[in-house]
């Protein structure tokens, strides 16, 4: 039983360690000039309940861009769509404005700022950033991680 404790920590904070790590390493990526070659608004139903589901749209954008005198192409927006889609409508039912949806406002043959890996130039994004309840939960799951470790020690002790 014990072991099995140690294991769910483990696992929970090497879970949300690794998922930070990874998100602190997008701030080391270069920032760069890009062209947009096409863009696209799709959109993803998700379900609020058994009933209900809300739409949220998200940008589908290709673009050049060039490190080292090579050109890449990418259609990576963000490392993960949680970070850039936009609901339908609000928290009362209103209808999102258009001015929420940055790529609305984009066409083809735009210059774009893009960030690039620089280890691996074929990697790049357009939004960075991540949001904050992506990060907060990653976070939940070290803490959670590190107060069931302490819980481990305790039933160790008492055992």
């Amino acid at each position: 039983m014990h072991n099995v404790v140690l294991i769910i920590s483990i696992a929970l904070f090497s879970i949300g360690a690794f998922r930070l790590n990874k998100y602190n390493a997008l701030n080391k990526w270069i920032k760069l000039e890009a062209v947009i070659s096409s863009i696209k608004e799709k959109y993803k139903d998700v379900a609020l309940s058994q009933y209900t589901t809300v739409k949220y749209f998200y940008p589908v954008i290709s673009y050049g861009y060039m490190i080292n005198n090579h050109s890449y192409k990418s259609s990576s927006v963000s490392s993960n769509i949680e970070n850039i889609w936009v609901c339908e409508v609000d928290n009362f039912g209103v209808k999102t404005k258009d001015e929420n949806m940055f790529w609305r406002s984009l066409k083809n043959g735009d210059v774009i700022d893009v960030y690039a890996n620089p280890n691996q130039p074929k990697e790049a994004v357009i939004v960075n950033a991540f949001s904050t309840n992506y990060k907060s939960h990653n976070l939940a799951l070290i803490i959670s991680g590190i107060l069931i470790f302490l819980l481990w020690l305790y039933l160790k002790q008492i055992t």
